[in-house]
């Protein structure tokens, strides 16, 4: 197995996988054995395609639950590795590491056994386990280059597919009680006694998303309620049928004296934000950037009302406070992109777009300008040429009269 990965991985991985293997399987036997190496070579390649490949037709060649195990083995091995790198002190993080382990070195316990009695009614159980466990590692392999592991365990999104995970192991440890002695029986209850109370805490952020969501629908009730007052003052109709999310955004509008029609600039929305959210504190310069990325990506330095409603929705379902769901992009964001300190105008075409506009609106000015200094010149010509038609029409009539008299001279001469 190792000769057919050997030439799929460097050496800093194949040191690392048999450090894994040194390490962990001294006190595995059979079957588990091939296991183990397959997941230590799967985990000290990341999972890497041709590696997973090398490993699982070789353990299928044992039997057809042995990919499975030999793929959950590498996905806890490297999300144990993630967090002993990670260094974090949090309660979650330890939660999961320990569980982890815990797993991990109970399929190895298991897959001889599993391998050797066939136990074909399980192997979609270790499919879902599988499955599980690759929900769980996308969202810690996501996260861990942000070095925002805490805050992710904590999430609503990586606490459901934790307790998928866990009710996986759980099913799969009942299931497999018909092909486990008692000896073996009991060295799996051993090692999975502290799995079931295995639980994240969430509770605190989804208390403080659901606490500013209480604080926003109590000042949209106000805000409501003072509407329908002055609505029957006028004889008018009362406001009905928005969501939550376009309530806020029309609230927002008019906090910043803005039509109801018109898209809020960057800068008011960011204000009118801050007070509807934050009581008024300023907005972290991370939370800000967040912002601007999740709400005006192409630095057209306005925010659209189906913007905020796409956003909004989004942050709802994220289960975070909205200062962590902002946090939360600005870190899944590259790190050049609207970096806090930099100027945001100089970033994608909002310069150009801008320079652009100050063209158009300069061109537009001189060319009312022209048409103004036109008419005028028209007018002028005009009045002139009116002027010049009736100093010919004077002209004309006096040459005529002076004709007439010099003819009326000329004939009465001749009379004489």
């Amino acid at each position: 197995m190792v000769s057919s990965c050997a030439e799929h991985m460097n050496p800093r991985q194949l040191t690392a996988a048999a450090a894994d293997i040194k390490q962990n399987l001294g006190a595995i036997e059979g079957a588990g054995v091939l296991a183990g190496v397959g997941g230590a070579l799967s985990s000290a390649a990341d999972m890497a395609g041709p590696v997973s490949v090398a490993v699982g037709g070789i353990l299928l060649e044992v039997g057809q639950h042995m990919p499975m195990i030999g793929a959950a083995a590498g996905v806890l091995g490297i999300m144990i590795k993630l967090f002993e790198d990670s260094k974090i002190n949090d309660k979650n993080v330890e939660t999961v590491k320990l569980w982890s382990a815990s797993v991990k070195d109970w399929l190895l316990l298991v897959a001889g056994r599993v391998a050797a009695s066939g136990a074909e009614s399980t192997v979609p159980l270790f499919v879902g386990l599988q499955e599980a466990l690759e929900g769980m590692y996308k969202q810690i392999d996501k996260q861990s280059k942000k070095w925002r592991i805490g805050k992710m365990l904590s999430s609503g999104t990586f606490a459901r597919d934790f307790k998928q995970a866990k009710e996986a192991v759980l099913e799969l440890k009942t299931a497999l009680r018909d092909y486990l002695d008692q000896e073996a029986q009991d060295a799996q209850e051993k090692k999975l006694e502290s799995i079931e109370a295995a639980n994240l805490e969430t509770a605190q952020k989804l208390e403080t998303m659901d606490a500013q969501l209480g604080e926003i629908k109590a000042l949209l009730q106000a805000q409501a309620d003072v509407a329908a007052a002055e609505a029957e003052k006028k004889g008018e109709a009362i406001p009905t049928g928005m969501d939550e999310e376009e309530q806020i955004y029309v609230a927002m509008q008019s906090a910043a004296g803005v039509e109801a029609g018109a898209p809020l600039k960057f800068n008011d929305f960011t204000m009118a934000f801050e007070s509807f959210f934050l009581k008024g504190d300023d907005l972290a310069p991370e939370v800000k950037r967040g912002m601007k990325i999740a709400l005006d990506r192409e630095n057209k330095n306005r925010v659209s009302k189906l913007s905020w409603i796409k956003f909004y929705r989004s942050w709802k379902g994220s289960e975070l406070s909205m200062q962590d769901y902002l946090q939360s992009i600005a870190a899944d964001a590259p790190p050049t992109m609207f970096a806090v300190g930099a100027d945001w105008t100089n970033e994608t075409y909002a310069a150009i777009e801008e320079a652009i506009n100050q063209v158009k609106d300069a061109a537009a000015e001189h060319l009312e300008s022209g048409k103004v200094k036109a008419e005028a010149a028209k007018a002028a010509a005009t009045e002139k040429m009116e002027a010049g038609k009736a100093a010919a029409a004077e002209a004309a009539a006096a040459a005529k009269e002076k004709a007439g008299n010099m003819m009326g001279g000329m004939f009465g001469k001749k009379k004489q």
